[in-house]
C-alpha cells in the first residue's frame, strides 16, 4: 500500500477526534496489546456550486476557531452547523449573486449574510435542519421571518431577488420565470 493511501487526512471543516487508543487482550498469544485510533474520516465533496469553491476556506476558518475566539467562552462553529450551511449554500448559489458572508455564533452556530440591493438576508443555521431566515427590505421597510427545516424555496426567492433590484418588475419576473 502506498504511503499516501496510509495518510490520515483530516481539516477543520472535518468533525475534529482527539487521538484516543485502546488495549487489547490478544487471543493467540496472550500479551496486551496497544491500539491508536486516529481520525481517517476522507470527506468526499460533492459542492459543486461557485459559492462554495469560494466560501470553503472561510468555512475550514470558522470550524478551526480556537475556544475563546470572541473574548468570552465562544465555541468554533460546530462541523454539523458548517455542514447544513454548505449544503444550503450549494442549492441556493445564484450565478448573477455573490457569496455571502459567513459570520460565526460564539455557540457554535453560523449565520450566512447578504445586505445587497436594498435587502438585508439572514440565514441562521442552529442546527441541522433548524434554521431561522429573515429579510429587512430597507426601502419598504417590510421584513419577513421563518424557521425552517428542510424546505428553502422562499430563502431561495429572496435570494434570487437579490440580483433583481432595481429592474423593473416584467424584467424581473422574467429572470426569475
Amino acid at each position: 500500500m502506498s504511503p499516501k493511501a496510509n495518510a490520515i487526512f483530516t481539516s477543520a471543516f472535518q468533525n475534529h477526534m482527539d487521538l484516543f487508543s485502546t488495549l487489547n487482550l490478544s487471543q493467540s498469544s496472550g500479551q496486551i496489546i496497544r491500539r491508536d485510533f486516529r481520525p481517517h474520516r476522507i470527506v468526499v465533496e460533492t459542492y459543486q456550486s461557485e459559492w462554495m469553491s469560494v466560501l470553503r476556506p472561510r468555512f475550514d476558518e470558522l470550524t478551526a476557531l480556537p475556544r475563546g475566539w470572541d473574548g468570552y467562552q465562544g465555541v468554533p462553529v460546530s462541523w454539523s452547523c458548517a455542514e447544513f450551511a454548505a449544503n444550503i449554500l450549494d442549492r441556493l448559489n445564484e450565478e448573477y449573486v455573490p457569496p455571502p458572508s459567513l459570520v460565526p455564533g460564539s455557540d457554535g452556530t453560523v449565520q450566512i449574510e447578504w445586505h445587497r440591493n436594498g435587502y438585508d438576508v439572514e440565514i441562521h443555521v442552529l442546527a441541522p435542519n433548524k434554521v431561522n431566515a429573515y429579510r429587512y427590505d430597507r426601502n419598504s421597510g417590510h421584513e419577513e421571518e421563518f424557521n425552517l427545516t428542510n424546505d428553502f424555496s422562499s430563502v431561495q426567492n429572496w435570494v434570487k431577488q437579490l440580483s433583481n433590484r432595481g429592474r423593473t418588475d416584467a424584467v424581473a419576473v422574467a429572470a426569475e420565470g
